[in-house]
């Protein structure tokens, strides 16, 4: 769902479509235009041209496809056109079609946009000039203008992180690997608050996917303007001897090699609008002593602070953001099953004489979150002071 505010004058899209024979055929069956010249290519020879020539309101619905999927695309309505055509479009031609925005009016929400269709041979076909207007959507609601993903949204921590962002005039995309019910769920629950919200499918563990999902957001959603990366590997604890070089392999894909393939795609939007706040979950192991039993966790949380940081100093002066937060122990339905003498102990341990909550973490991550944070390249304990 496109935000109006994102649409630049300069903005171009591009397709490329080959004018085949079954389209034309589907064309003239559709709208019972079976011109000749359309249909018999003998007697467009005849008449003068290289073959059958192309319907021009074809020709038009390509760009109108342009126009609704790709610029300004969702839920655009192109209401005034005017076209030029300056040579024939044949049957065989591959046309490039671009449309560009000229022109944006916010008190209206309209815009202004040239089209030009361009052959294999550079040679200009058509060109035209149009309006097109952006009708508020209610599910979308405009909030506030920030637009957040967070990875693993559907878990313990990071649905408590996108309920919170969402009663904060953020939009919200809950992203989840495989469980949609959970992830419809947590955005019902914002939705049910007066939040926008919707469930995103964004598996870390495959490039492909992370790049199916990153182009479909920025197609319906317009540019995400925050990223917390929540998504992480079932918490075990393991004996180094025993954990597979798979086990580590999948602990620093989700942490760390995912995470950055995301980023990859999405910090270019935040540079353009020199903004953007990326924040992701880390751990106490980070802070002092780290726990036994668990070093493939424990290396990918490091190698997550040392990427953040490294990004932190190569992002300098582009108006983003890199920080981690770093919570003890958290009270989810992911730790609950360890013995209760286990937890009693940890809440003796800590100054704040109880575990760390989801709402804990979140909390942090809002205040990281906020469009007039100073914070930069830090690591905050979310630990209620065991970890200083």
């Amino acid at each position: 769902m496109s935000r109006f505010s994102q649409f630049a004058v300069g903005q171009k899209a591009t397709r490329s479509v080959e004018i085949s024979p079954e389209a034309i055929d589907r064309y003239a069956d559709l709208t019972g235009d079976k011109n000749p010249l359309h249909m018999d290519a003998e007697f467009a020879t005849e008449a003068g041209f290289r073959g059958r020539v192309a319907h021009g309101m074809y020709l038009a619905g390509l760009v109108s496809k342009v126009i609704g999927e790709d610029l300004p695309g969702y839920g655009s309505l192109w209401f005034s056109q005017h076209f030029t055509f300056d040579e024939p479009v044949y049957v065989g031609d591959v046309i490039k079609i671009t449309v560009a925005i000229e022109h944006v009016s916010t008190g209206t929400r309209t815009l202004g946009v040239t089209v030009k269709g361009v052959d294999q041979n550079g040679i200009l076909k058509f060109k035209g000039k149009g309006k097109v207007s952006m009708p508020k959507i209610q599910k979308q609601n405009e909030v506030g203008d920030r637009l957040a993903l967070v990875t693993g949204g559907s878990g313990g921590i990071g649905s408590a992180i996108c309920e919170t962002l969402g009663a904060s005039d953020v939009y919200v995309l809950v992203g989840y690997a495989h469980n949609i019910d959970r992830a419809e769920a947590v955005a019902e629950r914002i939705r049910k608050s007066g939040g926008n919200a919707d469930p995103v499918k964004l598996d870390l563990a495959d490039e492909q996917a992370i790049a199916s999902s990153a182009e479909l957001i920025g197609r319906q959603y317009g540019a995400v303007d925050t990223v917390v990366c929540a998504a992480m590997q079932e918490w075990r604890r393991k004996a180094f001897e025993d954990t597979s070089s798979s086990e580590f392999e999948a602990d620093f894909q989700i942490a760390v090699t995912g995470h950055a393939q995301l980023l990859k795609l999405l910090l270019p939007g935040m540079c353009e609008r020199t903004f953007g706040r990326v924040i992701g979950i880390s751990s106490a192991v980070v802070h002092g002593i780290p726990p036994a039993r668990q070093v493939s966790y424990v290396t990918a949380k490091y190698a997550m602070v040392g990427m953040f940081r490294a990004l932190m100093a190569e992002y300098t002066g582009k108006g983003i953001t890199f920080n981690l937060v770093s919570p003890s122990f958290v009270d989810t339905p992911l730790t609950r099953d360890l013995p209760e003498r286990t937890r009693k102990a940890m809440m003796i341990q800590s100054p704040m004489r109880r575990l760390c909550t989801p709402a804990d973490v979140a909390a942090a991550v809002s205040l990281l979150a906020a469009a007039e944070s100073f914070i930069n390249g830090a690591t905050v304990p979310v630990t209620g002071g065991s970890a200083l």
